[in-house]
């Protein structure tokens, strides 16, 4: 992930198993079309799809 490279992490696996979640972004429509803001969502969808 992008995140583990620039900020020095490392990603575990849960000692347990947590189950099936969907997760979902949401926003203020005022955001909808702010360029940086659809940015930043695109990101955290790619960066997130695998999990």
């Amino acid at each position: 992930m992008v995140f583990t490279k620039y900020a020095n992490l490392v990603i575990f696996k849960p000692p347990i198993e947590f189950g099936q979640y969907d997760y979902v972004q949401i926003w203020h429509e005022r955001r909808d079309r702010d360029p940086l803001h659809i940015w930043l969502r695109e990101l955290i969808a790619s960066q997130t799809q695998q999990l």
